[in-house]
């Protein structure tokens, strides 16, 4: 086998590689994006079941107030007493809309880190592709100018 052949050989499979190694880094991270678009779903799905347990929670809170305030001979549903219970429920309401906005800043950055996810896909396609062209000239013009006799222009 001559040395043409092997250059031939070697230039084909740098250029394989070139394809390969760019469809690899593709295909991960597709994968990567898949898994943050999973975050993003499994961010708000955790905080509503989250502010839906602090709900339960919150409720029997006010419950046991009531309780402990018609227990002493307080009216729970007058004057300051009143004003005590509706104070802690929207206190607790403020509490849930905070665990239900964590959840959206989660979700929205599991959406970003998908975003540029699924960007570096496309990069690392585009980037292969262009390796592939130059590596595909210089291969061209090296052939050329060793056993082509140096004859080769360029088109244009």
């Amino acid at each position: 086998m001559g040395l043409e052949t092997l250059f031939i050989a070697s230039s084909i499979a740098s250029l394989g590689g070139t394809v390969l190694a760019a469809g690899a880094q593709s295909t991960a991270a597709k994968t990567q994006e898949a898994a943050a678009r999973q975050n993003e779903i499994a961010a708000i799905q955790t905080s509503e079941a989250e502010a839906k347990r602090q709900a339960r929670n919150d409720m029997r809170s006010l419950a046991s107030a009531q309780a402990v305030m018609g227990a002493s001979g307080v009216l729970a549903g007058s004057g300051s007493s009143l004003a005590v219970l509706t104070d802690m429920a929207a206190q607790m309401a403020e509490n849930r809309l905070q665990i239900r906005y964590g959840g959206q800043v989660q979700a929205a950055n599991a959406r970003n880190r998908a975003t540029a996810y699924g960007q570096q896909a496309t990069g690392a396609l585009v980037g292969g592709a262009a390796k592939f062209a130059g590596g595909a000239a210089s291969s061209a013009y090296t052939y050329d100018s060793t056993w082509g006799g140096g004859k080769a222009r360029l088109i244009g």
